[in-house]
């Protein structure tokens, strides 16, 4: 029976984030099921599923983007009342609009304000006009514009189609049983048989058989691939939410991330050396990310800075595709940074780069996603699968990556010596304990938590790398707790933003850097006089009388300066999930929010 299966993916599927979910079942017709909200709402709908028969079927967990958040934009979408195409889609088609015009006059009516009715509406267009599903979607992938990943039912086929552009797809078998998925973690789950469906591929899956297609509709062999995807670590165990687990899990996925990094940086390196003989060959570097993968670009580029002469800048993928200059120079290394693997943003930037034959290198923590497979040059982070939809670990594995990343390049460029990339290796590896040490320290940062949690304005503020802490202290802070947060350099905050504060604000300054820190402290005088509360959070090596501080000061413990902010982001990352936990909001799965950004 289909539908208790599809359920427990759609399960699996949550930690990407939602608003409705829905599954369509084939027995004699397609029947569909949709509901808002949770997945447990739809599985309570049709209780369990159990009682549905069909051993055929699709299910989909939608995040709005064409349309509200309603039971007729909710996925599967049908081709009509008679359901003879149905299907489910994540992506974006562009040309939407003319196709809708084409098919109203063609006499077609629309339900929904989705793309995806278009789509069905158009796989129904061919194939009454060919009678033949193959056909029908080869002509379906010439007329689509934008990125796709379907999952196709036809009532007059015992087949289940799925067809990719752009958007991840994989296909999978077990004895018996096919699969289609756009989530390989979820896939995992029910098989290890695993192929990856490539663009403008369309695959037929039947109980015996998988076959796979090209759009000129050659059918091929293709290999399974093996993947490293650790799910022992999805059960939460003793903590009662994914994101307290995943903050404690730091110290491990640092070790194995490092262990891994040091292996693979060097196969790396040796084929980069390869293209373009020197690292001095390489001009620039410019950075990509989203979200928290943005801000540990930030950390990466006060390291780099601070012991390369390369010229390096870091983008908001979703703003970097606009600026031109940065991407025409061949002598340029282009890093994209993504948890996912699947970041639409990231990817429009890696495919123009790639057309213009500028050298690319993704940092990711899932194998086999779409910036893995694409990008010349791949560093893997080794953090396991990560549940809330808040990165905790993952962002303490990218800060690794880019520490390694940024000392082995200075290397290569002859900027430090071999003792020097030895000493910073050495102190990386040391990160693990100093985590360890904030983590037994948790319920002071708990504390602190319930103190101010019902705040309603938090500034974060700091210099230099510790600024770039606060980014991510905001962003975490936002993301779960649903207060306005706000980063700021703290030499900038007089410069208007000041005039905010008061007594109902709570700012938290970061300082890690000795050489700042007079001008920091300054800075908090000035912000505590004006009535703020006040903390801080102060490196244990920085030489001041905490005593004689008007703020409440949490020691840190200390490591090399240029590696601080994975020391200094754990308390942050403490502070927001315990202040959203305090206000009874599910952690794991913040409103509005998705795991994986996958439209632009």
């Amino acid at each position: 029976m289909a539908a208790p299966i599809l359920l427990e993916g759609l399960f699996k599927l949550e930690y990407r984030g939602y608003d409705s979910a829905g599954i369509a079942v084939k027995d004699n017709k397609i029947s569909i099921y949709k509901a808002k909200g949770k997945v447990r709402s739809l599985a309570r709908k049709i209780n369990g599923g159990k009682n549905i028969r069909g051993f055929a079927g699709i299910g989909h967990t939608r995040w709005a983007t064409h349309g509200r958040v309603n039971l007729a934009n909710a996925h599967p979408h049908s081709s009509g009342a008679d359901n003879n195409i149905v299907l489910v889609h994540n992506g974006v088609i562009e040309n939407y609009l003319i196709l809708k015009d084409e098919l109203i006059k063609a006499g077609y009516k629309f339900y929904s304000e989705t793309d995806t009715e278009i789509i069905a509406k158009l796989v129904d267009y061919f194939f009454k006009l060919y009678n033949d599903p193959m056909v029908a979607l080869r002509n379906l992938i010439n007329e689509l514009n934008g990125t796709f990943a379907l999952g196709i039912l036809f009532k007059n086929s015992d087949a289940l189609y799925a067809v990719r552009k752009g958007s991840s797809l994989f296909v999978g078998k077990n004895d018996g049983e096919s699969f289609i998925a756009s989530d390989l973690q979820t896939l995992s789950y029910f098989t290890d048989a695993i192929y990856i469906v490539g663009d403008d591929e369309i695959v037929e899956l039947k109980e015996k058989h998988i076959r796979f297609f090209d759009k000129n509709l050659n059918c091929f062999e293709k290999e399974k691939v093996n993947l490293d995807l650790k799910l022992s670590n999805v059960d939460k165990g003793k903590y009662p939410y994914f994101m307290l687990k995943e903050i404690h899990e730091q110290p491990y996925v640092i070790r194995d991330t490092i262990s891994f990094l040091l292996e693979e940086i060097s196969y790396i390196f040796n084929e980069i050396r390869d293209k373009v003989k020197s690292f001095n060959n390489i001009k620039q570097i410019n950075m990509v990310a989203c979200g928290s993968s943005y801000n540990s670009a930030c950390v990466t580029k006060f390291v780099l800075e601070n012991i390369s002469s390369i010229s390096i800048n870091v983008s908001l993928a979703s703003e970097f595709r606009f600026k031109e200059n940065n991407k025409n120079d061949k002598d340029s290394l282009i890093i994209l940074i993504s948890q996912s693997g699947e970041t639409a943003d990231c990817l429009t930037v890696l495919r123009e780069a790639k057309n213009k034959d500028i050298m690319t290198l993704a940092i990711v923590n899932v194998s086999g996603t779409m910036l893995d497979l694409e990008a010349e040059y791949v560093l893997h982070t080794k953090a396991g699968c990560e549940i809330s939809v808040a990165t905790t670990k993952v962002y303490s594995a990218q800060l690794v990556a880019g520490y390694l990343f940024s000392v082995y390049f200075a290397y290569e460029r002859g900027e430090i010596t071999k003792d020097k990339l030895s000493y910073y290796v050495e102190h990386v590896k040391r990160l693990p304990k100093s985590i360890e040490q904030i983590l037994s320290a948790e319920d002071a940062f708990k504390r602190l938590a319930y103190k101010y949690r019902k705040i309603k304005n938090v500034f974060f503020i700091g210099r230099s790398v510790d600024y770039a802490v606060c980014l991510e202290g905001a962003l975490k802070l936002k993301e779960v707790s649903y207060i306005h947060a706000e980063a700021c350099a703290a030499g900038e905050f007089k410069h208007g933003t000041i005039s905010l504060v008061d007594k109902r604000y709570l700012v938290i300054a970061i300082l890690t850097q000795e050489d700042i820190a007079n001008k920091t402290i300054i800075n908090l005088h000035e912000i505590k006089s004006r009535g703020a509360n006040v903390v801080l959070l102060l490196n244990e090596k920085i030489s001041l009388n905490i005593t004689d501080l008007p703020f409440e000061v949490y020691t840190i413990p200390s490591g090399d300066d240029l590696f601080m902010a994975s020391i200094a982001c754990v308390p942050l990352q403490i502070i927001a999930y315990y202040i959203g936990v305090s206000k009874g909001i599910d952690v794991d799965r913040p409103r509005h929010l998705a795991k994986s950004v996958v439209v632009e």
